[in-house]
């Protein structure tokens, strides 16, 4: 697999816990096709120069995954 398609993961722990909470509730399912219905279990990951959260639906269950544009966010810090 080439370097730029693997998963780097992060730690949440780097963030600010309003950061973590935006990361961990502004979510989409794709199954219950709703919004901000918030995950469990999330990780962290960096992937192709993008940052990634994953997580279980905390309705269903089912596996999401959601891209957020940290470099500019207010509060993100660096995730190096």
């Amino acid at each position: 697999m080439p370097p730029a398609l693997m998963k780097k993961k992060r730690s949440l722990d780097q963030l600010s816990p309003a950061l973590q909470r935006a990361l961990t509730s502004g979510t989409w399912c794709d199954n219950c096709f709703a919004a901000d219905l918030g995950i469990r279990q999330p990780e962290l990951f960096e992937q192709g120069g993008k940052t990634f959260v994953e997580g279980r639906c905390n309705s269903c269950g089912t596996p999401c995954v959601m891209e957020f544009p940290l470099g500019g966010t207010p509060g993100a810090g660096a995730l190096s």
